[in-house]
């Protein structure tokens, strides 16, 4: 069976910026999560660098250094709503902006919905197997 070659679609920019909006902010640590941040970054005309490598940035804000600390928490782990919403609570406490304490709860609404749930584990990084 032979597949005719077809052109590729034509694609507006909107939609290249929501597609690389989208890659951004995910976490991608393969070698072509790496690319396909770069190569976002080079769509939305954002300085590419270091931080390409790691895990997403703020949303937009100043990147995360190679060397600061960072935890993660995925919307699987069973506590991770609740801690996001400890961690607005507490933000808002000390003068974070309403527009940070809301994207934070709707991200713990979102964790709620999540339909995969376990008790969270850390792995330490330079852990011995």
């Amino acid at each position: 069976m032979t597949c005719a070659a077809t052109a590729p679609p034509t694609i507006d920019s909107r939609t290249a910026i929501t597609l690389a909006e989208t890659v951004l902010s995910m976490a991608m640590i393969t070698n072509k999560g790496r690319q396909a941040r770069h190569l976002a970054r080079l769509v939305l005309g954002i300085a590419t660098g270091d931080n390409d490598a790691g895990p997403p940035n703020t949303i937009g804000r100043s990147p995360i250094a190679a060397d600061e600390p960072t935890f993660l928490i995925r919307a699987q782990d069973a506590v991770a709503a609740q801690a996001v919403r400890a961690w607005a609570e507490l933000a808002a406490a000390i003068g974070a902006d309403e527009a940070t304490i809301a994207f934070a709860i709707k991200l713990a609404d979102e964790m709620d919905a999540w339909p995969k749930k376990k008790i969270p584990t850390i792995t330490p990084p330079n852990a011995s197997s």
